[in-house]
């Protein structure tokens, strides 16, 4: 199999061309929008490693392919920091204590008057 991908600027163009094949393939492109500051840190890594961006493109999709998979673990940042998430489970533990709780109100003004001047509560 023959790969050939060429990146003008930001923009890259693939085509993948299976000479063995007894049916050519149909030329495909994939045309890719990066920062230019992610491509130069990525490209500095794969020269670190002996690649360039064409052959790391390539072996990420020819492992794609192979695994059906994306190749490495995904998952999402922690929306809150250590800290943040402390706060909160302390408070949520805090709300289940019944004493903490007010109401329960007749009628929407009553919620409101309690908002604005909260009942002191019991340390």
């Amino acid at each position: 199999m023959r790969y050939y991908i060429d990146c003008i600027k930001l923009d890259c163009f693939s085509t993948f061309i299976d000479y063995n094949s007894p049916m050519k393939q149909t030329p495909a492109k994939l045309q890719v929008r990066i920062d230019r500051d992610l491509k130069d840190s990525a490209e500095e890594v794969f020269a670190a490693i002996g690649l360039d961006a064409t052959t790391a493109v390539r072996i990420f999709f020819t492992k794609v392919a192979a695994t059906r998979s994306i190749p490495f673990a995904l998952k999402a940042e922690p929306e809150f920091t250590p800290m943040e998430e402390e706060r909160i489970l302390a408070a949520a533990k805090e709300a289940e204590d019944p004493d903490n709780l007010i109401g329960p109100f007749s009628n929407a003004a009553e919620l409101i008057e309690s908002l604005r001047n909260p009942p002191v509560m019991a340390p």
